[in-house]
């Protein structure tokens, strides 16, 4: 017999499927206030931590209509930092002159891991199927900025140690055969972290500690980095793939993090459905993250550099 939640999602999943594609401003406006649209996507399992290990985290996903055909898709997938940078990294691609150049998607679900997008046991999958289908049917070069594998860090280090790293590596370049294979011209961008700030409070100071024997900045910014550096090396065997390296730039310095050092406490917040957060910034240093990445795919030429804006660096 079916159960009321599969019946719920079923329902859900066709809906995606008939619904007509929602104009670009529709979208803005769904996604300008990102405490609403985490309650109103993601629903209370996601916003707790539990991701993809229930379906009721999916239940809003009718709000998220694909397109029959996209044309130069940028869509943001993986997990809170992706969910919560989404808005800022739009508003700074706009800000750049992007805005007409690409349509913008987000299709992040807080709590995530790298593993739960890539496993039949997850519902994660059934989100990451939609994302195919945009991808797929792109007419023009889809664009995909990933952030993944904060999660399976955090929550499994203590049983994996070293080895998740592998665990990570492996999963993401599951993902990203998964994305070539729908369209072998996907552009897949690595979002990767920033240097967080374990002395934001005790109850922050007293978690890395119990997972890592310290709180020192050069004890904990090594393990982040590290999972950048598994992104670089996934993005390293493809053409289309890169690790937007934007380390540091809360410190004012991206690409070039000082190890010794948090970035500053001030960028970090406490979300209300997040309760003793230690990884999450507010909407101020999502800017400032996201426009390292949008410096960054302009000079790695990710994205065109345009005229106007190569005339304001120079100057």
């Amino acid at each position: 017999m079916v159960n009321r939640w599969s019946l719920l999602l079923i329902l859900a999943l066709a809906l995606l499927f008939v619904l007509p594609s929602q104009p670009a401003a529709a979208e803005e406006t769904a996604n300008s206030d990102t405490a609403a649209q985490m309650m109103k996507i993601v629903k209370d399992s996601a916003i707790t931590g539990d991701g993809c290990s229930s379906p009721e985290g999916l239940i809003g996903l009718k709000d998220m209509a694909v397109p029959a055909a996209a044309h130069n898709s940028f869509t943001v997938i993986g997990d809170s930092w992706g969910f919560l940078f989404y808005g800022e990294f739009r508003d700074n691609m706009v800000d750049a002159g992007y805005g007409n150049m690409f349509e913008y998607y987000m299709r992040a679900i807080p709590g995530t891991e790298a593993s739960q997008w890539v496993s039949n046991d997850q519902w994660c999958p059934l989100l990451f199927l939609l994302v195919k289908f945009l991808v797929r049917n792109d007419t023009g070069t889809p664009h995909v900025l990933i952030s993944l594998g904060g999660n399976d860090l955090v929550n499994d280090y203590d049983v994996w140690g070293v080895s998740i790293y592998d665990r990570i590596e492996a999963d993401l370049r599951m993902l990203v055969d998964d994305l070539i294979d729908e369209n072998s011209d996907v552009v897949i961008i690595f979002s990767g972290y920033d240097i967080v700030n374990m002395y934001k409070n005790q109850y922050c100071t007293d978690w890395a500690i119990d997972l890592l024997g310290s709180a020192e900045p050069a004890v904990v910014n090594p393990g982040l980095i590290e999972l950048g550096n598994r992104q670089a090396a996934v993005a390293a065997d493809y053409p289309n793939v890169y690790y937007a390296n934007v380390f540091g730039a809360l410190q004012g310095t991206p690409g070039n993090p000082n190890i010794n050092e948090y970035s500053p406490v001030h960028y970090f917040t406490d979300y209300p459905f997040w309760r003793e957060d230690c990884i999450h910034m507010g909407l101020d240093g999502y800017d400032v993250f996201t426009q390292a990445l949008v410096d960054w795919m302009e000079n790695n030429g990710v994205i065109p550099l345009l005229a106007s804006r190569s005339a304001a660096i120079e100057q």
